[in-house]
């Protein structure tokens, strides 16, 4: 009886201690749609080792325009880790920390839409790739897309072929560093 008190008390401070000093909360995003999910993950104190863990998915507006104009077909989400923190981690940071910050912009959620419009595949193709690089991904975010987006495929295609070569050279700079 007295080692079954024991142990009951041990697991009670162990949980007491999970719940209330052993908790990782981190994100990810979805390397095909960037979709964001949010976990939460208790854990033995000091550890990485987890107990139980709690995750919510969302759409970004880079996902929705994904999805909605089937540029990326349905499919199970491929998790990159973007960053977290807690349970003795100040800041822990993943492939995807910059990615993020694309996948949340609207205007590159135009872009896309955009593209995918006007049949501009080649060029969809290329911000895709690099959206989904963690070293290229903040060009992506830079690209002067006009406020309101697009309204024609002419005015798309003059504004591709101003900034298609800048572009491309800021790739190449960033991939060989």
């Amino acid at each position: 009886m007295k080692w079954i008190l024991i142990g009951g008390a041990m697991a009670a401070a162990l949980a007491l201690s999970i719940a209330s000093f052993g908790t990782f909360g981190y994100s990810s995003v979805c390397n095909r749609c960037g979709a964001v999910r949010q976990t939460t993950e208790w854990q033995i104190p000091r550890t990485s080792i987890p107990v139980f863990s709690r995750s919510s998915v969302r759409q970004t507006p880079v996902s929705l325009s994904l999805t909605t104009n089937l540029i990326a077909p349905p499919h199970s989400h491929q998790w990159v880790f973007a960053h977290g923190g807690g349970n003795g981690v100040r800041c822990a940071l993943g492939g995807a920390h910059m990615v993020r910050s694309t996948v949340e912009s609207t205007e590159v959620a135009q872009l896309l839409t955009a593209l995918e419009r006007y049949g501009e595949r080649s060029f969809r193709d290329k911000v895709l790739t690099n959206l989904f690089d963690d070293s290229t991904t903040h060009l992506v975010r830079t690209l002067s897309v006009p406020a309101g987006a697009f309204t024609n495929a002419s005015q798309l295609h003059t504004w591709i072929s101003y900034e298609s070569g800048y572009f491309d050279e800021m790739v190449t700079v960033f991939k060989n560093r």
